[in-house]
């Protein structure tokens, strides 16, 4: 999704309309919003979260205290945005609750409104709209949040917070929660392995105990230094040894 065009109206900090041409980026991927403290910047990830998943961007504020307290009654507050997938342009207005200007110069309290323009139509419903966006998209509000942008509060309260809340945030903000369920199967696994290993290293030192000293210097150090894969060719050894012993004994009986 390559934002376009953003239009806000009497919203946030902003009380006149304020529109941002994204096409003057000039299809750059990655672009950054800097700015001092308090200069809006996080107003625009609002407007753009707000536009797409009827939602801010952060939990600083809510959907229906987007209108500008600089702003009269007299004035509505709405975002448009234009946007651009896979070489289609769409569209969204949105407008949250607020009191506004009515008929024969009076004031009425306005509902939530939001137009989705797609493929030549038009869609009004509100849930529908969300989850046509979502479908178009393909990512929810939360992964969106996640992927595409972080907005600045939930930056602040990473930054302020202590090591145990970093990972915390860090683990809500990336979804980490299955790879930790993960590391901790594995640990489990690990451990019991471990406990095998063990085991049978007990088990496997029991039997080596059990070996006589023998004539073979070989395999009296390799028991010694417990060296198994020499211990084993040794023993094949002294097996085979015996092996061709019994043979030769049992020729000498049989004659």
């Amino acid at each position: 999704m390559r934002p376009l065009k953003l239009v806000m109206n009497a919203f946030g900090p902003y009380k006149e309309k304020v529109v941002i041409d994204f096409t003057q980026i000039h299809q750059q991927t990655l672009f950054l919003v800097s700015g001092p403290t308090g200069a809006g910047k996080t107003t625009l990830f609002d407007a753009i979260a707000y536009a797409l998943y009827d939602d801010a961007s952060g939990t600083s504020r809510g959907k229906d205290s987007f209108k500008s307290q600089f702003a009269t009654d007299e004035v509505l507050c709405f975002v448009e945005l234009e946007f651009e997938l896979a070489g289609k342009k769409y569209f969204i207005k949105r407008s949250p609750v607020q009191k506004g200007p009515g008929k024969n110069g009076k004031l009425k309290n306005w509902s939530s409104e939001v137009e989705f323009h797609h493929d030549g139509t038009v869609t009004t419903k509100i849930n529908e709209a969300n989850k046509e966006i979502q479908e178009l998209l393909s990512l929810s509000y939360e992964q969106f949040k996640q992927i595409v942008m972080l907005p600045q509060g939930e930056f602040k309260k990473m930054l302020e917070s202590n090591s145990a809340d970093k990972e915390k945030i860090f683990r809500n903000i990336f979804q980490t929660d299955n790879i930790k369920e993960f590391q901790s199967i594995l640990k489990e696994k690990a451990s019991e392995l471990k406990q095998e290993i063990n085991q049978s290293e007990s088990t496997l030192q029991q039997f080596v105990g059990m070996i006589p000293e023998h004539s073979n210097d070989i395999l009296n150090e390799a028991v010694a230094y417990f060296d198994i894969p020499t211990i084993i060719k040794e023993l094949g050894h002294v097996v085979e040894s015996y092996q061709k012993k019994l043979e030769s004994l049992k020729k000498n009986s049989q004659h």
